[in-house]
């Protein structure tokens, strides 16, 4: 059996070694010393010294994941994978982020571009060494060729492929345009349900463009809601970070809890560093191609990041004429029809009788790329991310931070959309909205008509503009992609601002959020935590690896209640859909690893919405299917009938089959019931997608988590009867700032190593499954 416990694996298990330093740096004090997981502690008397450490050492783990990076950020891997990968090159090339790249270098002090430039010098001295020794060149390379020198804008470029992994709004607003023509308009409201209201509850106007604004108390309470925002994504993705203030901890430091939850990748998104050095000292999570931590602490503040989820793009119509024609086209603006700006672009192709070289047309209009063409009409991207802007440097600043307003100044230059949560060395915890959000004379949430809208943005809102919250009264702060402002909190008439007085906040920056629920039960958590008190870090621990579902307890209970009333008989105690019955009802909510009830829950879910849903043209079954739209079906009435079937339906026929359904897969995928175990329905994807090489991967394994638990695991029902989850925590982090002792604690679902066929490439993918911290 998995248990999911908290433990720390002790330091010092096996000697630390000695990275050899390359003859040719020009740094004599630099030094890299590896601890047994391969962590890096880079020692040197200046920044330059430390950051070529880190290009050397992460080319050293990760050159291989950092090639891959930049050619799919630069729209080049097709060349690399194969026809399979043609259409995201084909995008990335719409996005032009080496463009953006390079011209945002220009933007970069002198001392930043020296510090780049060492990253730079570091790397290519790694690869300079893989040259004169062809023996140790990847087994990748060897296949696609030696890896080019690398360069400054190469970090830049990988840095921004982050920035656009967590923008989803673009294509949640095309998706929702078509989901309005193909749903019927009843259907179509009762998915468009309010979130639950700002886990941080109310506080008066008159307070809020105060710099430091301190909030009272935690909205506990979901039901208690009262503000509306209409979600309109179906997405995974997501984050958990939380803050606790040192009143309430054992040694009286404030503590920090961040698990970001992206993609799942093998390697890891991430790389642990360690920085020694006067001009910085600091642990956290990197981007393999860039030194700069994303995730960490230094001496003075830690600080974690979750994705805020604002409208930072649009979705823009034009009219158009002239498509087939490749040199030309023309798309109708409100001045007018208006010439297509057209670039060829050319896509190299790997295949087994060797590459071949395929040109296409790339149309830009003056809002941005045309992502997709009809007859008469095209779709254009318009997004911040497209502009030339300085965020890089202020990672660096975020790094160098001393106190929380250091780190508001760093982020107020930052483009992506996201929250930063901070702790810092004199106890004080803070939440700060980061990013760059268009001022827009229309609708920016919703297909713009680019024919009879002006679609210029009249300037950019940043962090500067929003208030930021630093020690609330309950003593902690909570972060998981819920709604962060109450309904009241609005733009005064004075100000820079005056032209939005009376608009919320929470409307200027747009986009979508979560539903609150993984808020709502670290909250609860915490809670409990504070009146047991003190809080320590295997507290927090355990909190980040919670698998308690609100929203399945809820579904549960609409199950069991509707089939209880409607005489529902299950059959003798040895009949599989008894067994099904029996562990829905006796669930206890949790997506543990052994919970046979998960696997019940999630399947009931799935072939209802197979059965209701789908034929009515609303596929996803993702979050959106588990957040209580429906009020746990209680709210669906006429759309539970089946359309295509000539009887009519109601709830408790449906849900009857949905169990005979979902006993039967049960008994077919993973035997009688006694060995229904969600770790092994539930099955994390950490394959890699080189052949050959990738049979050394951990492959599909087994996970626990749910789509609304703070452990989260976003999956989707495969084909062959499995779910599969996509998107996990990609980390996980606790942290307090000062000395990097026992107060710093981290895992990965896999390793520092980028080499699959080396132990460190996988050596913490147990101790993340079992819910430890090395």
């Amino acid at each position: 059996m998995l248990a999911v416990v908290f433990f720390v694996v002790p330091s010092g298990a096996k000697a630390a070694s000695e990275l050899q330093i390359p003859a040719a740096c020009p740094y004599e004090s630099l030094g890299i010393t590896l601890d047994e997981y391969e962590v890096p502690m880079i020692s040197g008397d200046s920044l330059e010294a430390v950051f070529f450490g880190a290009g050397y050492v992460q080319a050293y783990h990760r050159l291989v994941q950092m090639d891959g990076t930049r050619r799919l950020a630069r729209g080049e891997l097709a060349g690399l994978i194969g026809e399979a990968l043609l259409n995201n090159d084909r995008m990335m090339r719409r996005l032009s982020l080496s463009e953006v790249a390079e011209e945002s270098l220009k933007l970069l002090t002198d001392e930043e571009l020296a510090a780049l430039q060492a990253y730079t010098d570091g790397v290519n001295s790694y690869i300079e060494e893989l040259s004169e020794n062809p023996d140790d060149l990847p087994t990748e390379f060897m296949l696609s060729g030696p890896p080019r020198k690398w360069q400054p804008a190469d970090t830049l470029v990988c840095a921004r492929l982050m920035s656009w992994m967590l923008m989803d709004d673009f294509f949640a607003t095309v998706s929702e345009e078509k989901r309005k023509t193909k749903l019927d308009p009843e259907l179509f409201e009762l998915i468009d349900m309010p979130s639950n209201e700002s886990i941080i509850t109310h506080v008066a106007a008159s307070d809020l463009p105060q710099k430091y604004v301190s909030l009272a108390s935690v909205q506990t309470k979901t039901e208690n809601a009262s503000h509306s925002l209409t979600p309109k994504q179906d997405t995974a993705r997501g984050s958990n970070c939380f803050a606790v203030s040192g009143d309430l901890t054992s040694d009286g430091r404030p503590l920090l809890a961040s698990d970001p939850h992206l993609e799942l990748t093998f390697p890891p998104i991430w790389y642990e560093m360690r920085y020694d050095s006067p001009a910085l000292n600091a642990r956290g999570m990197s981007v393999p191609g860039t030194p700069i931590i994303v995730i960490g602490a230094n001496l003075d503040v830690a600080w974690g990041i979750t994705s805020l989820g604002g409208d930072v793009s649009d979705a823009i119509r034009y009219p158009a004429r002239g498509l087939d024609d490749e040199n030309g086209g023309e798309y109708q603006t409100t001045d007018g029809w208006k010439p297509f700006k057209n670039e060829k672009a050319e896509f190299e192709i790997a295949g087994l009788m060797g590459n071949r070289t395929e040109t296409e047309t790339i149309r830009f209009t003056e809002s941005g790329p045309v992502f997709y063409a009809y007859d008469e009409s095209v779709i254009v991207l318009k997004w911040v991310g497209m502009l030339p802007d300085r965020e890089n440097a202020s990672f660096l600043a975020l790094n160098l931070a001393r106190n929380i307003s250091e780190v508001r100044s760093a982020a107020c230059e930052m483009t992506t959309s996201q929250n930063i949560v901070v702790v810092s060395a004199d106890n004080h915890i803070a939440h700060i909205p980061v990013g760059k959000y268009p001022v827009r004379s229309y609708d920016g949430s919703v297909m713009v008509d680019g024919s009879t809208t002006n679609t210029t943005w009249s300037r950019f809102l940043t962090t500067a503009d929003f208030p930021m919250t630093v020690d609330p009264d309950c003593g902690y702060i909570v972060s998981a992609n819920q709604q962060i402002y109450p309904a009241e909190a609005v733009f005064t008439s004075s100000g820079a601002n005056a032209d939005l007085a009376g608009i919320s906040f929470d409307e200027a920056l747009g986009g979508y959020r979560s539903f609150g629920h993984r808020a709502t039960i670290i909250t609860g958590l915490l809670e409990d935590a504070k009146a047991e008190g003190p809080i320590t870090p295997e507290i927090l621990g355990r909190i980040q690896c919670d698998t308690y579902s609100q929203l399945g307890v809820g579904f549960r209970d609409f199950v069991i209640e509707t089939l209880e009333e409607a005489g529902f008989a299950a059959g003798a105690p040895d009949n599989p859909v008894r067994a099904a019955y029996d562990t829905l009802e006796f669930w206890d909510g949790r997506c543990d690893a052994d919970s046979g009830g998960a696997c019940v829950a999630f399947l009931v879910l799935e072939n209802v919405a197979n059965r209701i849903l789908s034929p009515r043209n609303y596929k996803s079954t993702r979050e959106r299917a588990w957040h209580g739209a429906f009020d746990y079906g209680r709210k669906l009435g006429k759309f539970w009938d089946d359309p295509e079937t000539e009887d009519v339906e109601d709830a408790a026929m449906i849900l009857a089959w949905a169990l005979e359904e979902s006993a039967a897969h049960l008994e077919d995928t993973l035997g009688p019931p006694d060995e229904w175990r969600w770790a092994d329905l539930h099955l994390m994807d950490l394959s890699y997608p080189v052949p050959f090489i990738g049979m050394h991967a951990p492959g599909l394994v087994g996970a626990p988590g749910g789509w609304d638990t703070p452990w989260q695991g976003s999956s989707y029902l495969g084909d062959d009867g499995y779910f599969i989850q996509d998107f996990a925590p990609s980390m996980r982090l606790i942290a307090t700032p000062g000395e990097f002792g026992e107060g710093f604690l981290s895992v990965l679902p896999g390793g520092q190593s980028g080499d699959v066929t080396e132990p460190h490439s996988r050596d913490q993918l147990v101790l993340f499954l079992a819910g430890g911290y090395k």
